[in-house]
């Protein structure tokens, strides 16, 4: 797969939105990234805030067909490329939060549109590394965010890492490595929409949350919002 044509701006309203106009006219994997998003979002159209010099980054490409499990894949890449240029261990809540300290730092935005013959597929990441002290329902990574040399360094492997996986030669070992990052395996989640409570037992190969009700039966649950005792 060719390599990725990068952009950069000051301040965007969503670096996924660019990066779709970007695919639209490139043969070539796009990379977006922005020092402020003013209308970023996130799953559900949920607001996300983002302040000015933290990771607001987007990946698009174009493919004959849509990757399965590309959220949580981008998930466990997030934290490997953190790992690499930080030194942090940072976990996973699925299906697409990154936690530290038992805080939300991250997210992550998977959009495609159908061209007909081809999708394009967007993944957008947000990463805060330093935010104001006010701000207390969120977690960072106590980065300095001033440091641009190591944000190039993590944008730089976050891309590559994601060429791999749009390129389908992620390792096969993927979904033993997301559970061993998973923040809540055998912890009972609570599913939003229905209020029903089951056991997290791990993710099957399409990203799906594999778990157990009160009565024992094995209960398999697509992408959706869970809520965790002791995280965020």
């Amino acid at each position: 797969m060719p390599k990725y044509t990068r952009s950069h701006y000051q301040e965007v309203t969503s670096t996924n939105d660019i990066c779709f106009e970007k695919c639209k006219e490139s043969e070539m994997a796009v990379v977006i990234t922005a020092d402020k998003q003013t209308r970023g979002r996130g799953r559900n159209q949920k607001n996300w805030k983002s302040p000015h010099g933290n990771i607001s980054y987007s990946f698009g490409y174009k493919s004959e067909k849509i990757i399965s499990a590309a959220s949580i894949k981008t998930g466990l890449i997030a934290t490997d490329a953190l790992k690499k240029v930080f030194n942090i261990d940072v976990g996973l809540k699925w299906p697409n939060d990154l936690i530290y300290q038992s805080k939300k730092v991250g997210g992550i935005l998977v959009e495609s549109q159908n061209l007909g013959k081809d999708f394009i597929t967007v993944i957008g990441i947000g990463i805060n590394l330093q935010i104001d002290p006010e701000e207390k329902h969120w977690g960072d990574l106590s980065i300095d965010k001033s440091d641009e040399s190591l944000k190039e360094s993590l944008i730089e492997d976050l891309s590559n890492r994601l060429l791999e996986m749009a390129s389908d030669q992620l390792s096969s070992s993927w979904e033993s490595n997301w559970i061993k990052k998973c923040v809540h395996i055998g912890q009972f989640v609570k599913i939003k929409s229905s209020n029903e409570r089951l056991e997290f037992l791990g993710i099957d190969s399409n990203g799906q949350m594999v778990s157990k009700n009160n009565e024992g039966e094995l209960i398999k649950v697509q992408e959706s919002s869970i809520e965790i005792d002791g995280i965020y």
